[in-house]
């Protein structure tokens, strides 16, 4: 959408926008992503949005929220399998039943130490926001700029967009109050370091015709954020437009 928008409406002929992000990613992994896949493609300009999965980094015990997101992230170590499973019937019994659940990359990776986003309702979440403040997601988004930097890549900062009405965890105080603070964070960050920020919180519908769920947009929403990713840009002027044939495409990565 974004490229689209970029092209048709603001004559931006020769521009690639490029997907780079990654499902369930967080910014320790992001910073990871950027320097050692998305720079081998060169890009002109880098737009950083993320949010939740930093959130959810902060949900951990507080004794185990350290700098290598260790309190998060574990070694990769394959979960028992329940003797039943062995059976391809009771397998598929199980599963549907409810009894177990597919196993999914959270039970190779997730530590005992990290809180689900339901189950954090047990851990006095506000309290771990207390003694798990987002200095390690300050940090990541400071090496980011940084990297790209040191690599002639331009770099913008978008403030996390969520939804509160759709009954999910991202209506839930404890992760508004977290998102705030992560984008109070990148507010900060992108002001000290003459990054230009998209504050595309205080401009994203939040009514829920527009949202999956409470973090992701639909494709009615997915529409509207193409739309203002670009407008941003254009206003700003963050996107040259190529001077003669056979210039290069300039790239927009997204992580």
């Amino acid at each position: 959408v974004m490229e689209r928008e970029l092209r048709d409406k603001y004559g931006y002929e020769n521009v690639e926008v490029i997907n780079a992000g990654v499902g369930g990613y967080n910014s320790w992994e992001t910073l990871i992503n950027l320097e050692f896949r998305v720079l081998d493609i060169d890009p002109d300009l880098v737009i950083e949005y993320e949010g939740t999965n930093d959130v959810h980094a902060r949900f951990v015990d507080p004794a185990s929220y350290k700098s290598d997101d260790s309190g998060r992230r574990k070694q990769w170590d394959p979960p028992p399998v329940p003797i039943l499973e062995h059976s391809a019937l009771f397998r598929v019994i199980l599963r549907k039943t409810g009894i177990t659940k597919q196993v999914g990359i959270g039970n190779f990776v997730t530590p005992d130490t990290a809180y689900g986003p339901y189950s954090v309702k047990k851990h006095n979440p506000m309290e771990l926001l207390d003694k798990n403040p987002p200095i390690f997601f300050e940090r990541n988004l400071r090496n980011m700029i940084a990297l790209t930097k040191a690599n002639g890549v331009d770099m913008v900062f978008v403030t996390w967009a969520w939804s509160p009405y759709l009954d999910d965890y991202a209506s839930t105080p404890h992760y508004q109050r977290a998102f705030r603070e992560m984008n109070e964070v990148l507010v900060k960050v992108a002001a000290e370091n003459g990054v230009p920020l998209f504050d595309f919180e205080a401009v994203m519908p939040d009514d829920k015709k527009y949202w999956g769920d409470g973090r992701h947009e639909n494709e009615l929403g997915a529409e509207i954020k193409g739309e203002l990713f670009a407008k941003f840009l254009h206003e700003n002027g963050l996107i040259r437009k190529s001077s003669g044939p056979g210039e290069e495409a300039p790239q927009a990565e997204q992580p």
